[in-house]
């Protein structure tokens, strides 16, 4: 599952790089950073409460950034 997460990875992120639009590179951050939380910091096996704080957390920062640049 491991490899996987990291393929998607390094396709957002050249998604990311080729797309050119800033606030779609921050959408897609924000994707990446739920992936990386859940599968490398082993969220899926925390409380449930942990994961959606996070995961809001992250969308709201994604939101603010974007609604700043």
């Amino acid at each position: 599952m491991r490899v996987f997460v990291l393929v998607v990875l390094a396709v957002l992120a050249l998604i990311a790089a080729l797309a050119g639009s800033l606030s779609l590179a921050l959408g897609i951050a924000a994707c990446k950073s739920a992936l990386v939380a859940f599968e490398y910091m082993e969220l899926r096996h925390a409380n449930r409460a942990h994961l959606v704080g996070f995961v809001v957390a992250i969308a709201l920062l994604a939101a603010t950034l974007a609604l700043v640049t």
